[in-house]
């Protein structure tokens, strides 16, 4: 029905943005990772969008991948997640992070998203288990070691690396047999990403 919006950003702002396709302004709604994955004022720019139709309002949500629009379109399909629920996980964390935590039952990960009580985290891990392995986007690397993997990325990004170089320098230590605790992922990570730089 809308599947993206191609246009000049107007008002960029953490939560939303304003966008002039065609002559017409759109507000688009956003997760913090779409906000900063975007241009600044002025920019062209391609963004994803979903069109949620409630009775009282038509809201337009956007996103920066394919991977959180899919995701948010799975969230949105659980009992007591509603789009801003949704768009609140995607701010918090990483899609990759959510659906990891999804993926392995992570229900004290998911209660920390705001909005998500324990049974609703129960209801997302037991609804969506095997729906968000089949979205786009790399997970299954970093869920070979469960939480230890996703602890050594966390650790990665506190240190000020980029999500996506974390990512990389983790999977090529898993891919080479690199340990099983995270102080040993994160030691060999940290060799690969400054042999790299």
């Amino acid at each position: 029905m809308l599947d993206y919006l191609f246009g000049k950003i107007i008002a960029k702002h953490p939560a939303s943005i304003v966008l002039d396709a065609g002559g017409m302004g759109f507000i688009i709604n956003i997760p913090l990772s779409t906000y900063n994955a975007l241009g600044k004022p002025g920019d062209n720019v391609r963004i994803l969008t979903v069109l949620h139709i409630r009775e009282d309002a038509w809201n337009i949500y956007g996103f920066a991948s394919e991977e959180e629009r899919g995701l948010f379109g799975l969230l949105i399909t659980v009992s007591g997640v509603g789009p801003k629920s949704a768009i609140a996980a995607l701010s918090g964390m990483s899609a990759s992070q959510i659906r990891i935590a999804i993926a392995s039952g992570d229900i004290d990960k998911l209660t920390l998203i705001p909005g998500i009580g324990k049974k609703t985290a129960q209801r997302l891990v037991v609804e969506l288990k095997d729906k968000v392995k089949s979205l786009p986007g790399e997970m299954a690397e970093t869920m070979a070691l469960g939480g230890e993997a996703e602890e050594a990325l966390l650790a990665l990004e506190a240190l000020g690396f980029p999500r996506a170089q974390a990512e990389k320098a983790v999977e090529r230590v898993l891919k080479a047999g690199g340990g099983e605790k995270t102080d040993e992922i994160l030691r060999k990570a940290l060799n690969v990403i400054t042999k790299t730089v």
